[in-house]
């Protein structure tokens, strides 16, 4: 009465490790992204900073210099 369907116990070993697997890359995957995010907030707010100190310089400048 062997159904066709059902796993051997070495197919079933060989399944949860490439789970394992698929799991620890995408850990990986998660680490990679959470990462990028950060630095693109780094950059963001480094534009935003640097936009800000150059528009109150030119201000300062063009009332300086009517």
């Amino acid at each position: 009465m062997s159904d066709e369907r059902s796993l051997t116990l070495r197919q079933a070993d060989h399944l949860r490790t490439d789970i394992a697997n698929l799991e620890s890359g995408l850990e990986v995957i998660m680490a990679q992204l959470a990462r990028q995010k950060r630095d693109l907030a780094r950059a963001a707010l480094g534009i935003i900073f640097c936009t800000s100190i150059i528009t109150t310089l030119m201000t300062w400048w063009f009332i300086a210099h009517p």
